[in-house]
């Protein structure tokens, strides 16, 4: 397989995919494809129509197929808890190196964690959702 069509190895033909997963439509759909509608009119030796056929192009072709199966063997090979291939993740070189990266704290996040937690004792606090928006800044002038 070219790497250009290996989802591995091209992050942008990966995004494709999970987008046309997640809109449930072909990848060569998502792509602006189209697909060709050709209709056959047979005529009797009156010229009345007897019959019309249409064909249309088929949705999936070899190519698309190919995509589809890398990215699916790709997702079987990575980890479930954290999404990274397990030859890296799992590979017994790599068991005592993983280290702590960049730490971020979403506010977003705490601040809906926060208002979440004031419904707790409520009688169904897991149906309660809590919506979020973000205040205007101070003018300082």
């Amino acid at each position: 397989m070219d790497p250009a069509d290996d989802p591995a190895t091209n992050p942008r033909l990966r995004a494709e995919l999970d987008a046309a997963r997640s809109w449930g439509v072909s990848w060569r759909r998502f792509c602006g494809w189209a697909p060709v509608r050709t209709t056959t009119y047979r005529y009797d030796p009156d010229g009345r129509l007897i019959a019309a056929v249409t064909v249309t192009e088929p949705e999936w072709d070899d190519v698309g197929r190919d995509a589809v199966f890398a990215l699916m063997r790709l997702e079987a090979d990575l980890c479930p808890g954290c999404s990274q291939p397990l030859a890296v993740t799992a590979a017994k070189e790599n068991e005592f190196r993983w280290q702590e990266g960049a730490t971020v704290k979403c506010h977003r996040c705490a601040a809906a964690e926060t208002v979440q937690k004031s419904y707790e004792d409520s009688p169904h606090p897991g149906a309660v959702f809590v919506a979020m928006e973000l205040k205007p800044e101070a003018d300082d002038g």
